[in-house]
């Protein structure tokens, strides 16, 4: 909770790099939490870090970044989990919130066919 409190005052470039992006996401530091997305991408080309930094982007109403960090996400998560689509319902969100109402619904389609295909 202290953690989560200091976190909304203005830090130092070297406590910032301290500060995992997720944290400052949850400190509604939108903006900053972009920047460290952005920097763990590039020094973690490995991990998939692009749904944080959609939900950043998303929460800083900058849509079509968001859209491609959710397509990026799915992309690389498809290429771990053969097959899988685990960010469909983060595109169509996206992608509703864009008001591209006609190709929402036909994202949400192919999520219901597919969670019932593993049932």
């Amino acid at each position: 909770m202290i953690r989560q409190n200091a976190l909304l005052y203005r830090l130092s470039n070297e406590e910032m790099n301290s500060i995992k992006p997720k944290e400052l996401l949850f400190a509604h530091r939108y903006a900053e939490a972009v920047d460290a997305y952005e920097d763990y991408l590039l020094k973690h080309p490995e991990d998939n870090y692009y749904p944080g930094l959609g939900r950043a982007m998303l929460s800083l109403k900058r849509f079509p970044e968001a859209l491609s960090a959710f397509r990026k996400a799915n992309e690389v998560a498809a290429k771990k989990l053969k097959g899988s689509s685990s960010y469909i319902n983060e595109i169509a969100a996206t992608l509703w919130l864009m008001a591209y109402g006609r190709e929402t619904q036909g994202v949400h389609r192919v999520a219901w066919r597919c969670q019932r295909s593993f049932r």
